[in-house]
């Protein structure tokens, strides 16, 4: 979920329990074009493994990768180990860095088997943060998971969606009653109290079509993954999912423009400002706030599903302890060049991103000083000046 957490390095683990380990294992595939679909960013990564002897209960797991590729940094969540014969599944917790650069500087961890305590307000923080870059509309057209077949067209036209029905929904508001008075100006845009209140409520009518056309997309795209019998239905709720949104856009942009003919300049100011609310509320409110409660929903789910049964059977003396041997032979000398290279280019990017914010604001300053001011004071200026050519002779009495 973080910005740059996926990994073109090569992975390996090393899993060992009460009676056996398996020896370090690659978990890089050879086909061509597979490695590009693994750890990436937001993945969920599953992996068949083969043992010739049981392990027993499982205590731990050693994992690492060589540090190599382009963006070699990784950010694990964590690792689920399932048993396909004892249906046992183990849990190991990471939420850790694995780069050169980034916290301890270690590549290569050992995770060990923990009581089975469930931390509810961390599930919840962990499923939110997955769920802003996968479901919340705006931000998933560029932070979208690599493997999600809701492609990025698809969610930018949600997005075309929304801004147009949102136009609409204030167009409809300010032709009921187009008197507003004014409050505060913020350079050129000037808010008022029903200006506030219209962005809003334009924002929660809106939502529940855009709900319905990325549920379509999403069905659509989920089903069609294998070749069923059931793929030619599901291919036509993503045609069903087009209809809606053309018909949106294309009703709410005709009606928008019709409206806008019988404005004038003020009437147009301030439906400008309330689509620019409705606009910040559902980028900040409205979609934060449908992903949180999917998440503590969910993980409300998992709570009780964990109180019923145990997730796995308690930790047992281990007959056998992780093997001595790295899971990567890479020189020291290497190892510390890896990481000044690393980390002069995270300071280069970091620095990157400070000019860009402080531009940013600076621009943002300007338009709130010199924004709202009036566009004649130089004339007016002048003027005064010419008409009274002595005036700096003036002295007070």
């Amino acid at each position: 979920m973080w910005r740059n957490s996926g990994t073109t390095a090569k992975v390996a683990m090393e899993i060992y329990g009460t009676e056996e380990r398996t020896g370090i294992i690659q978990l890089n595939l050879n086909d061509p074009g597979v490695g590009n679909f693994l750890f990436n960013r937001g993945n969920t990564d599953v992996f068949v493994l083969r043992v010739e002897k049981a392990i027993g209960a499982i205590q731990g797991v050693r994992i690492g990768h060589d540090n190599s590729g382009e963006s070699p940094a990784w950010f694990l969540e964590e690792i689920v180990v399932v048993d396909k014969q004892s249906k046992q599944l183990w849990t190991f917790t990471s939420s850790q860095w694995f780069a050169l650069e980034r916290g301890d500087g270690r590549i290569e961890r050992l995770l060990k088997l923990v009581p089975n305590q469930l931390d509810f307000s961390r599930e919840v923080v962990t499923r939110w943060c997955k769920g802003l870059t996968e479901t919340h509309i705006w931000v998933s057209v560029i932070a979208k998971p690599k493997r999600s077949r809701f492609t990025r067209v698809q969610r930018a036209s949600c997005c075309l969606s929304v801004l147009l029905t949102a136009m609409l929904a204030n167009a409809m508001f300010y032709e009921l009653n187009g008197k507003s008075e004014q409050v505060i100006q913020i350079g050129p845009l000037k808010f008022s109290w029903r200006q506030v209140t219209t962005g809003v409520q334009s924002a929660l009518l809106v939502a529940p079509i855009t709900i319905l056309v990325v549920f379509l997309f999403q069905k659509g795209t989920e089903m069609t993954r294998s070749q069923s019998t059931c793929s030619y239905k599901n291919k036509w709720l993503i045609y069903l999912a087009w209809f809606f949104l053309f018909c949106s856009c294309a009703v709410s942009a005709s009606f928008t423009i019709f409206y806008s003919l019988i404005w004038g300049k003020s009437i147009s100011e301030q439906w400008l400002s309330s689509m620019f609310i409705s606009f910040i509320q559902d980028v900040t409110i409205t979609e934060p706030v449908k992903v949180f409660f999917t998440a503590l929903f969910l993980a409300a789910i998992l709570k009780r599903k964990n109180s019923r049964h145990e997730e796995y059977i308690g930790l047992e003396d281990a007959k056998t302890r992780p093997s001595e041997y790295r899971l990567w032979k890479i020189k020291l000398s290497e190892v510390e060049k890896m990481r000044k290279r690393e980390a002069r280019k995270q300071n280069l990017s970091r620095f990157f991103v400070e000019v860009f914010v402080y531009l940013t604001f600076v621009f943002l300053l300007m338009v709130v000083c010199y924004g709202s001011r009036n566009n004649h004071r130089y004339q007016m200026t002048k003027s005064i000046r010419d008409g009274l050519p002595h005036f700096h002779k003036v002295s007070t009495v």
